[in-house]
């Protein structure tokens, strides 16, 4: 056994949580758009009733989407709309509809059929495929009366689709038509557990793998496309296969590339009916700082211009580095590829299932294109020998695009011709959230120019197809189909936020004063475009002008200030907002930088503080991107000492909600601080000052005052009865008298008085 596998994912997953990274991949988007904002706008279209717009073919000025049971014909002619021009259904039969729910399937979302195949056989026909209830089936449609074809009876014609589309509507296929030839990749079974690479339609022999022979190891297809070639035409196919090896610490995924000429005929007793120049080879895509890999294959676009075409790959990592959510774009040149396939081979060991470096040896190579069958002893080795030593690098060694916050699912690319004739490649990427992104890579630096939200909510994306001539994205999703602009320079206000948005699309018009697309323009030689530096302090610096025409008027000079007039001791908030997520805002106060004043409040891009006569003037809020400085927004803050604005400080003034005044609220609150603490002032003090004048009452009772003697019974009663009255004392002096009168004629009768 091996060890090496076992440790080199040991040591990925200790590095996944030990290393940072050597490389800071800050790509936030600059702009961000939300759903329905007026200033990005794009077509939507959809039919009630109708879900899964899972597949889309462009044809000349019509758009083909294939949902769920149904098919759709839309005119794309006018520029911006979606009209759609006729409708197909195409619904499973009821008998099929039954045995798929016999067979477990759910029948509400299984037992239906899901279109997955939509290519051109030629100018009038169209090839179309869907899962039919768990029972895939395939039928032309003519393009004329878009319909399907059909017998001398009416009934449509259709042939199984076995092995040409998935069975189960959640598994991923490709498929590509080449002279009317059908290349598929996908499962040609029930329970989804098989896949292989076929050939079908036509007139040649059908081809495809050979299971027994582990040429394809649970593969997920995610793209295909055919490339002419002088050894020979050649199909190239993208997926992800996962490899379940005793010896591993976990099932560990590869992204792989495989081929198979056009030219095949299969073998006549070796290989009869397979391909006999299958070969595949590992992509790379990988942090080139600390080798952290990305091999799990997304999605694939092909690039094709006349500088050659390049493979465009999403790839996501098995492993989480601090998110699980990061995502790597890498580019692979077609001669790179090319090259891969040409040098030497790797061997299997069917008995081990290890692989080793097979020896170069004169003869044939296996997998060669032939275009007559070769012979019994190269096949032979076909079955064994079909991996690439080398692996396929990337272009620069590294990924065009690095996010580790977003999942992307989906992507194209056009290349576009800026206004110093340099070519630059725009990434579009559909994000597993819902977003478009708008990127670019200049200088070994990747820039977001902008993201779009699609939906209001996530939606699963399906297909994303680029009209580069139109200037369209075309989307399709569960819950509908978009037609997106691929950019929109008229939402760039300014010169220096053109320039700033580094978009190839777009240049600022010196002449019109606009930012305007630069697509068939005859004539940019006065527009302002800085791709490379995004340099707007320079681009968009005015020219020099003699003293005698004046001043040249900047930013803030044009700007006009929102009078703002509120009470003084009031809650003052001054609004800002930049449109870049990459500016740096900041206040000043008189033209002075107000960072450093005392008593105001930042929340992000919003000041706070309470008004005073020494805070009134003009307040101005900046934004500075790549070293440009442009003004916001300015306030002409005035501060009245009235407690209500009268009418002659303006309208605008009175209907400020932006104010707050709360001197009333402060008022209430201070008096009722100030009674509560008089109540429990009064509460803790009666009771002392009570028991205080109990004493000075005992005291004033005593036989210096009342004349009586000591051991009388005068002394005990204030002790019995509390405090006397003026009434209580002269009903004591009269007591006071009769007892001593008493007290003369019976002395026993005063001491029992005393008692």
């Amino acid at each position: 056994m091996d060890p090496w596998p076992s440790l080199w994912i040991l040591v990925l997953t200790l590095l996944e949580q030990t290393l940072p990274s050597h490389c800071t991949y800050d790509v936030t988007p600059r702009i961000t758009f939300p759903y329905s904002d007026p200033s990005r706008t794009f077509t939507k279209f959809s039919k009630d009733g109708y879900w899964n717009y899972s597949t889309l073919f462009l044809g000349e000025g019509k758009l083909y989407v294939g949902a769920r049971d149904v098919l759709f014909s839309i005119d794309t002619a006018t520029v911006g709309s979606m009209e759609l021009i006729k409708e197909l259904r195409w619904n499973a039969t009821e008998q099929k509809i039954q045995d798929c729910s016999f067979k477990g399937k759910s029948k509400e979302r299984d037992c239906s059929n899901f279109i997955r195949v939509l290519l051109p056989v030629n100018e009038s026909h169209i090839y179309t495929c869907g899962t039919y209830a768990f029972s895939p089936t395939c039928a032309y449609i003519d393009v004329r009366t878009f319909s399907l074809l059909t017998d001398s009876n009416g009934d449509p014609l259709t042939e199984e689709g076995k092995g040409r589309c998935p069975f189960d509507p959640s598994l991923k296929l490709t498929a590509t038509m080449v002279d009317g030839e059908l290349y598929t990749g996908t499962t040609d079974n029930f329970q989804g557990t098989q896949s292989i690479i076929s050939r079908t339609l036509g007139h040649r022999v059908a081809l495809k793998t050979e299971p027994s022979f582990n040429w394809l190891q649970d593969p997920i297809f995610v793209g295909s496309t055919f490339m002419p070639d002088s050894e020979g035409d050649k199909i190239y196919f993208f997926f992800t296969e996962t490899r379940h090896k005793p010896d591993l610490l976990q099932r560990m995924s590869l992204s792989l590339v495989a081929r198979v000429c056009k030219s095949d005929v299969g073998g006549q007793r070796v290989l009869q009916k397979r391909w006999t120049t299958f070969l595949k080879a590992q992509l790379l895509c990988y942090l080139p700082e600390d080798q952290f890999p990305f091999y799990v294959l997304q999605d694939m676009f092909v690039s094709k211009d006349e500088e050659g075409s390049v493979f465009y790959g999403i790839f996501r990592s098995q492993w989480f580095r601090g998110v699980s959510d990061s995502t790597a774009v890498c580019a692979f040149a077609l001669p790179d590829v090319q090259e891969v396939f040409k040098g030497q081979y790797k061997q299997l060991n069917r008995e081990t299932l290890t692989w080793s470096l097979y020896p170069d040896s004169p003869g044939p190579r296996p997998g060669a294109c032939n275009t007559e069958p070769s012979m019994d002893s190269t096949l032979n080795l076909v079955k064994d020998i079909f991996m690439m030593n080398e692996a396929v690098q990337p272009i620069g060694k590294r990924p065009q695009l690095v996010n580790l916050k977003e999942q992307y699912v989906k992507i194209a690319v056009d290349t576009v011709l800026s206004t110093n004739s340099v070519k630059h490649k725009v990434m579009f990427l559909i994000t597993a959230r819902g977003f478009l992104h708008k990127a670019l890579r200049v200088k070994a630096a990747s820039y977001i120019i902008e993201e779009l939200q699609l939906f209001p909510s996530p939606q699963t994306v399906y297909s994303l197809v680029l009209s580069a001539n139109k200037g369209f994205l075309y989307i399709g999703s569960s819950i509908g189909v978009l037609q997106v602009p691929l950019s929109n320079c008229s939402a760039y206000l300014s010169c220096g936020e053109c320039v700033l948005s580094r978009d190839p699309y777009c240049a600022w018009d010196i002449q019109d004063k606009a930012c305007r697309e630069t697509r068939n323009q005859p004539n940019m030689d006065t527009w302002i475009q800085d791709i490379e530096k995004a340099d707007a302090s320079s681009a968009c610096a005015p020219p020099p002008r003699p003293r005698m025409f004046g001043p040249v008027a900047t930013p803030e000079a044009s700007a006009s200030p929102i009078l703002k007039t509120v009470c003084s001791n009031s809650l003052v908030t001054l609004q800002c907002q930049a449109s870049s997520n990459l500016a740096r805002t900041s206040w000043t106060y008189e033209r002075q930088d107000a960072a450093t004043m005392p008593g105001l409040t930042r929340q992000g891009t919003v000041l706070s503080f309470v008004a005073s006569p020494e805070r009134q003037g003009l307040w101005q809020c900046w934004a500075t991107e790549n070293q440009y400085r442009a003004l916001l927004v300015s306030y002409s803050l005035q501060v009245s000492q009235s407690a209500v604005l009268t009418s002659s400080e303006g309208q605008q003034s009175q209907m400020d909600t932006a104010v707050k005044t709360y001197w009333s609220e402060l008022v209430v609150v201070s008096v009722l601080f100030v009674l509560s603490i008089a109540v429990l002032v009064i509460f803790a003090v009666y009771p002392w000052s009570q028991r205080l004048r109990s004493r000075r009452k005992v005291r004033g009772g005593g036989p210096d005052e009342a004349g009586g003697e000591p051991g009388s019974g005068l002394e005990a009663a204030p002790l019995r009865k509390g405090p006397v009255g003026n009434r209580s004392a002269q009903n004591l002096q009269d007591r006071e008298q009769a007892g001593g009168s008493q007290a003369q004629r019976t002395p026993n009768a005063q001491a029992q008085a005393g008692i």
